[in-house]
């Protein structure tokens, strides 16, 4: 179902001034079983007027299509309320989903919150990994590598080397981890995409059964975790 739409500068509130010209937030409206709804845009900033609104219909039909996927997810019974942190967890890089959900060394609302029976901590079996390899090489006792690895892998953006890893399981994460990397910041794959925008095609090529199964089980545990059914 698509719901009717409308799109404007909410001029009601106190604009931003931006370059000595007033500049207001962007609303969009539409009604949903008799109730009028008001909904602030997250993928359009602060507008000076409708010329410029007049130039996001990439944003618009992308948000709009948003709201409708939420929509018909929940069959009509959608809680407006949640559709900010919705759209913006549809909207999120998949590798930037991977980074936040395992590699989280030191940060525990990550790492507490979010249990995916995946059988353990991708970056803490990394971080073993790399210890005993570090250790193996320069005889520095492994503790001695300890903080400097912490520090590395938060939001690490960077490929990560293999050669030492024997956990095969591990491997196969690393890969992972390694060609969204490479594929999300060329192509910028979300969450969205993946489920709704055939961006899942763009890199099964990619990747091997196994490993595609692991991504989809990695992913759908996140999309199943955030988009529960209302109560």
């Amino acid at each position: 179902m698509d719901l009717p739409i409308k799109y404007y500068l909410n001029k009601r509130l106190k604009p931003k001034i931006i370059d000595f010209k007033e500049h207001y937030p962007v609303y969009f409206r539409f009604n949903s079983g008799g109730t009028n709804h008001q909904i602030k845009s997250q993928l359009i900033s602060y507008l000076n007027d409708e010329n410029e609104l007049n130039n996001c219909k990439s944003e618009i039909k992308r948000e709009s299509s948003y709201l409708n996927t939420l929509f018909d997810f929940y069959e009509g019974r959608y809680s407006f309320i949640n559709f900010e942190n919705h759209s913006k967890l549809l909207n999120t890089n998949l590798y930037e989903l991977f980074n936040s959900y395992y590699l989280s060394i030191g940060d525990a609302e990550f790492t507490e919150s979010y249990e995916f029976e995946l059988g353990y901590e991708f970056s803490s079996a990394y971080k073993e990994e790399l210890q005993n390899f570090l250790s193996s090489t320069t005889g520095l006792p492994s503790i001695f590598f300890s903080k400097v690895i912490d520090d590395q892998l938060v939001n690490l953006n960077v490929k990560l080397p293999t050669h030492f890893v024997k956990n095969e399981r591990l491997l196969v994460d690393i890969e992972i981890h390694n060609i969204l990397l490479q594929i999300c910041n060329e192509n910028s794959i979300t969450l969205y995409d993946w489920f709704f925008n055939n961006g899942r095609m763009k890199i099964l090529e990619l990747l091997s059964n196994s490993q595609i199964d692991l991504l989809d089980k990695f992913l759908k545990k996140i999309y199943d975790e955030i988009f529960q059914e209302d109560d």
